[in-house]
């Protein structure tokens, strides 16, 4: 058996469990998105921009925090030959690894904007009350 896969035996089930909210999250349905994004285009470019930039802030935000709990969690409890934080070491025998980056990451890109999206719209309604 490959040395990768015997030495990451004991890891599998916990990444496993790492995976599985993120699978939930990265597909969560927003079926007002479409309006909701015709609506925001509709306003000034620089409601558009704020979106963005708040979009961008907590994509950093979230995957900051996501990445120092991923590390103090899983990374600080590895004792392979890997570096200890699961986010910087890029092996490509781990799949899991990858996995998890790439749906997070896929997530964060598609929830974000949609939030900001509907946050601006509820408290647009609230103000015109």
């Amino acid at each position: 058996m490959p040395e990768f896969l015997v030495s990451h035996q004991s890891h599998h089930e916990v990444d496993v469990i790492a995976i599985l909210p993120l699978v939930l999250f990265c597909f969560a349905p927003h079926f007002n998105a479409f309006e909701i994004y015709t609506q925001i285009t509709r306003r000034s470019p620089k409601v558009m921009l704020t979106v963005m930039w708040v979009s961008l802030f907590g994509c950093t935000v979230l995957y900051s925090v996501w990445a120092a709990l991923a590390y103090f969690v899983w990374g600080s409890q590895r004792t392979d030959s890997l570096p200890p934080n699961i986010l910087l070491a890029f092996d490509i025998h781990r799949l899991d690894l990858v996995i998890v980056r790439l749906l997070f990451g896929s997530a964060v890109a598609l929830h974000i904007p949609v939030w900001c999206c509907e946050l601006r719209v509820l408290l647009y309604d609230l103000l015109l009350e």
